[in-house]
Order: structure tokens, then C-alpha cells, then sequence
């Protein structure tokens, strides 16, 4: 790569956990590599305290900008003193301050119009949710990610189906209900019905008190574990080595189809309760059941 090419940087400002920043990498490197851009991680945000922290240096080979250590060392007295509410609230208010020096791009078309404005430095800072955009490249993203990911895990030889269930802040969190909406038990059950029936089931779930009462109990004579909790990377990689997959309305979900070869996926529609959300997340062959109804939906 010559000198020339160097001086033009895309800064990716990462945001949100694991699934979300995998989305912002693939898209963006992608993206970088094919229009002469060295991509550069900023971490300074996730890595407050209380934040997910850098998700991608577990998985890829991207060292992240060098931290202004002032700014790093504020964070953390501000953790330790300042009350949890405060706290917060100046922390998601101040990440999404925008430098008005700074050219930013937000989604695929204003990478492209800064591109086409000869833009040479900018930041990158948005959800680059575009599954059509990734499908392209699946073959290799898959082979960056998937043997990073066994690293947490171990190859599980026999067939079984992976249900994941995303509670959490979407149905504690008003905000966020209004606009991604739960899936619903009778969604998991039209999917289970549709799953081969001698077909070990296993649950990946951020709420395993409602797993446990809702599959452990409601399906009775079905073979139906809870995943023993581990963390996200043993989690990601051992549902995405699933046969069949019941995805729930989250990127978690999705990157777990994305990294795997599973014959038959289920997933939730409408993905999103609030249409503006909306960010073109979909895949090949999925079979769509309603979210509150799980009746088999054609779309």
C-alpha cells in the first residue's frame, strides 16, 4: 500500500456489543479495503466503564487508535463518584456529541458520498446494519470470525437445534419494547412444532428463569436443555453450529445464522415493532413466523 493511499482513514467509533460491532467491522473494513481507506478502530466510548468495552480485539487482528489517557482516567473517577443515573445519562450524551470538524458517515450511501467527495479522513459512526451488503462476503467473513470464535468453544459432533432467546432491556426497557417488541412463547412453540421432532433443542438465553418455565415446563417430552451461561463468544459460536436455529429479533441472532450452515431457520416477523428501526436484516431461506402468533407467515 503506498503513502498515498495511507493518508486516507476511515475512523470506526464503535458502538453497542458484540453483534453491533461486528456489524460496524464487516461492513465498514469491507467497505474501507475496496475504496483505498485505512480503517482505524476508535474504542475510546465502549470502553468506559460500564460500557461493553472492545468486542472485535477478541476476534480480529485490529489494534485500536492509542487512548487519550486523561479522558480514559475522567471515566473512572466518574464511575466511582458520580451516582449510577447521573452517570449514565452524561455518558450516552456526551458519545454522541459530534465533532463539527469531522466529517461523519452513518450508513452505506454517506460512505459512498463522502467517497465521491474525495473526503480522505472521516469517522465512521453508525449501525451499518446492511445484511444484503455482508451477504456478499459471507465466504470470508466467515473464515475470519468462525475460527476465532472456536477458540471459546468446542465442536459439538452431533445434530441438535439452538433457540435463542433476547429478553433483557426488550421487555424491561419501554423504549426499547415499543420498538423491537419480544417474541412471544407462542413464537418459540410455532417454530418448535415445525423443528424435527427427535431433534435435542438446546436455549441460549438472557433470561433463563422465563427459559426455564417456558420450554423446561411448557414442552414437556421434548429434550430441552438450557445452555450452561457462559460468555457471548461460547454462546455465538456454539449456536451458530446449530442444524436449525429459531432466531430471536436480535443482530445476536442474526450473526448466529450469518457464521453457520444451518438447514432450516426460523425467524421473527415483523423483525421490528417500530418500522423506523427497520435495517434491512434479513437472510437466505428463512422461514418467517409471526412474533405473537408463531403462525407461518409468507413473505
Amino acid at each position: 500500500m503506498n503513502g498515498e493511499i495511507l493518508k486516507k482513514k476511515i475512523f470506526l467509533d464503535l458502538r453497542g456489543g458484540l453483534a453491533n460491532q461486528l456489524f460496524q467491522w464487516a461492513t465498514v473494513s469491507i467497505w474501507a479495503e475496496h475504496h483505498g481507506y485505512q480503517l482505524v478502530i476508535k474504542d475510546d466510548y465502549v470502553s468506559r466503564p460500564g460500557n461493553p468495552g472492545n468486542q472485535l480485539k477478541h476476534l480480529v487482528d485490529i489494534k485500536p487508535r492509542r487512548k487519550i489517557i486523561t479522558d480514559a482516567f475522567l471515566w473512572q473517577v466518574l464511575f466511582a463518584v458520580a451516582p449510577r443515573k447521573i452517570y449514565y445519562k452524561l455518558n450516552w450524551s456526551t458519545g454522541h456529541i459530534k465533532n463539527p470538524f469531522v466529517k461523519y458517515a452513518g450508513s452505506l450511501i454517506e460512505l459512498d458520498q463522502l467517497w465521491e467527495r474525495k473526503v480522505r479522513v472521516f469517522h465512521a459512526r453508525g449501525l451499518f446494519q446492511n445484511s444484503d451488503y455482508l451477504a456478499d462476503w459471507r465466504t470470508r467473513i466467515r473464515d475470519v470470525l468462525i475460527p476465532a470464535l472456536r477458540r471459546y468453544g468446542q465442536n459439538l459432533e452431533f445434530p441438535f437445534g439452538g433457540i435463542h432467546v433476547r429478553r433483557g432491556d426488550y421487555v424491561t426497557d419501554k423504549e426499547i419494547l415499543a420498538a423491537f417488541g419480544s417474541c412471544t412463547e407462542n413464537y418459540y412453540k410455532g417454530a418448535i412444532d415445525k423443528m424435527k421432532p427427535n431433534l435435542p433443542l438446546f436455549v441460549f438465553t438472557d433470561d433463563r428463569q422465563w427459559a426455564q418455565e417456558t420450554f423446561l415446563k411448557t414442552f414437556k417430552g421434548k429434550e430441552i436443555a438450557l445452555s450452561p451461561q457462559g460468555n457471548h463468544f461460547k454462546d455465538l459460536y456454539a449456536l451458530s453450529c446449530a442444524k436449525e436455529i429459531v432466531m430471536a429479533n436480535s443482530t445476536f441472532s442474526w450473526w448466529a445464522y450469518f457464521l453457520s450452515d444451518a438447514e432450516l431457520v426460523f425467524a421473527p416477523s415483523p423483525w421490528f415493532d417500530d418500522k423506523d428501526h427497520d435495517q434491512n436484516l434479513t437472510g437466505q431461506n428463512w422461514t418467517f413466523l409471526g412474533k405473537t402468533s408463531g403462525e407461518l407467515l409468507s413473505l
